[in-house]
């Protein structure tokens, strides 16, 4: 998967992805912005990918924020 807003960061060996589930589901869930019961049942496709926009908008600005705060004298 391609995750533009890292650039061209060098990910750390033996990362593990998920299989069975997409990439886009296990991002909602493990960022605990909602459950695999609430995706099921509650929310729908549409509100998935806000919820990956908003994860990939706060994961940027955080990014942002740290680089920004750490070349601070």
């Amino acid at each position: 998967m391609n995750f533009p807003f890292i650039g061209q960061q060098a990910l750390p060996p033996n990362l593990v992805s998920t299989v069975n589930i997409s990439p886009v589901l296990t991002t909602v869930i493990l960022s605990g912005k909602a459950s695999i019961t609430e995706l099921q049942t509650v929310l729908s496709v549409h509100d998935l990918y806000d919820l990956t926009e908003i994860l990939a908008v706060e994961n940027h600005n955080e990014r942002i924020w740290r680089d920004h705060w750490e070349k601070k004298p």
